[in-house]
């Protein structure tokens, strides 16, 4: 299978989608498959894609080029807070399945599968779409590879440990004034805060920072996880840290420190953590209700069976389940397709597919085209009496078009495929079935002919197999091809 995972990272946008998303690869690879990762981020995430097959580049702004990458892809799983309504329809309109990934309803998504792995998922009654299939709540928590053995935590008679982080940069500036906080009430317990290199306040961290305090940056998932289980309470972000901590069942304060966690930290704050307010006051005193142990094993019993430690593996067995079935199902209804004249609305989809990777590098104009470039030439193509466009599509579903160009006493043939239909052997029918469809137009000629680079055997096959015959070579733009001939 094809996968592509869609995502954004860094300074400004954080590294909660990162973080999701790296899990969801593991998974992949566990499975047998290795995706492709694109990050919209700058160099400073790279560090954290070590071993992982990827790209960073800006996907929004380069949205063309993102199309031609990934058309005829598989599966495309999406973790963005960026990308709009329209730029998530048009990659579903060239790929087999895309799996969008939601927090909170943000905008009306394509067909496909809607993930949303949080606490409060199951309560936002998401609507009911024909052919989108809904993985919500933890049974599909989003997990870094390093946690889905669930080790259980041994909670200790006193606390001696405390574990804090603020998620990717701390951007409230809440480490330096609950650090020092925690030296003047707990000077004896050990403080491990883990950072990122994206901490603008890095120096007054150590500034505050006495003899029993560690401060670690920018660590691996098995680090966070080692460093988890020493501690005996945590301090946390509302984020994706929460949902590794619960699987640990380590017990903690939950700080709410953006509003997009509100939800998050009201559903985890009824499930074992203590809520806190963003200020070191509301942390300190809400690490005190975690003194007793007792109070911690209640806390860390709720936590943990409120959570999957397979949520991605069974996101990933979902997704690739549901990838089948949609190619089946394709592959299927496109046995019998019909034959139209093309119209106005198709203009958009004809745009897609023609600036696909692949139909480009078969095109003797092999650069990227403007839709505004596109629906210029398209208008004057649908007006134009030398040229007749044709549509092959099943009920709701477009297979790709073809254009028979008049040239003297010839028609030149051209056809550009849907890349949801790529390799199910369709390319020879629908161009049969257009050429037929041509030949009972009136005044048309009975000489069809077809150019085609050398270096394009499927294109070749597909016209021989629908009873075309090389005639000549010739070189067209500095591309070496072939003239292919269909004579009735």
């Amino acid at each position: 299978m094809n996968v592509f995972i869609l995502t954004e990272a860094g300074q400004k946008v954080g590294f909660g989608h990162l973080s999701r998303c790296s899990g969801v690869y593991d998974a992949f690879v566990k499975r047998g498959i290795k995706p492709r990762m694109i990050v919209n981020g700058d160099d400073g995430v790279r560090e954290f894609l070590k071993g992982v097959r990827h790209e960073i580049f800006d996907w929004l702004e380069s949205f063309q080029e993102l199309l031609s990458r990934i058309a005829g892809a598989d599966i495309v799983l999406i973790d963005s807070y960026l990308a709009d309504q329209d730029k998530y329809h048009d990659i579903a309109a060239t790929v087999s399945l895309v799996a969008c990934v939601d927090d909170y309803k943000r905008i009306r998504y394509p067909q496909g599968v809607v993930i949303n792995g949080l606490i409060y998922a199951p309560q936002m009654k998401y609507p009911r779409v024909k052919d989108i299939e809904y993985l919500l709540g933890t049974r599909y928590a989003f997990l870094r590879k390093a946690f889905w053995d669930a080790t259980r935590k041994e909670i200790s008679a006193q606390v001696k440990n405390v574990f804090v982080t603020f998620g990717g940069s701390d951007f409230l500036n809440l480490a330096p004034s609950t650090l020092t906080k925690l030296i003047k009430h707990y000077p004896d317990i050990q403080k491990t805060l883990v950072v990122s290199r994206f901490y603008n306040n890095i120096p007054a961290i150590q500034k505050a920072a006495d003899c029993h305090t560690k401060i670690v940056v920018d660590v691996s998932d098995r680090e966070m996880r080692k460093l988890m289980l020493k501690a005996d309470v945590a301090i946390s972000a509302s984020g994706q840290t929460l949902s590794e901590l619960a699987i640990l069942g380590v017990p903690g304060v939950a700080v709410c420190v953006a509003e997009n966690q509100r939800r998050n930290w009201k559903a985890w704050t009824s499930r074992g953590f203590v809520a806190a307010e963003p200020n070191a006051d509301s942390v300190v005193e809400g690490l005190q209700k975690l003194k007793l142990r007792q109070v911690r094993q209640k806390s860390s019993a709720q936590l943990r069976q409120s959570i999957s430690s397979s949520g991605v593996l069974a996101i990933v067995d979902a997704v690739i389940r549901k990838a089948s079935q949609v190619r089946k199902n394709r592959q299927h209804a496109a046995q019998r397709f019909e034959i139209r004249k093309v119209k106005k609305e198709d203009c958009r989809d004809i745009w897609l597919w023609r600036n696909t990777h692949q139909a480009r590098r078969a095109s003797f104009q092999s650069e990227t085209i403007s839709y505004n470039q596109h629906e210029q030439w398209f208008q004057k193509k649908l007006s134009d009496r030398n040229s007749q466009l044709w549509m092959a599509e099943t009920p709701g579903k477009k297979i790709g078009y073809v254009r028979h160009d008049t040239e003297e006493n010839q028609a030149v043939s051209s056809i550009v495929l849907n890349p949801q239909f790529y390799g199910m052997g369709l390319g020879t029918k629908v161009i049969s079935a257009a050429d037929r469809r041509f030949l009972k137009l009136k005044k048309v000629p009975r000489v069809i002919c077809a150019e085609i680079q050398n270096n394009h055997p499927a294109s070749i096959q597909a016209f021989l197999s629908a009873g075309y015959r090389l005639k000549k070579r010739i070189v067209r733009n500095g591309k070496k091809a072939g003239v292919y001939q269909w004579q009735s």
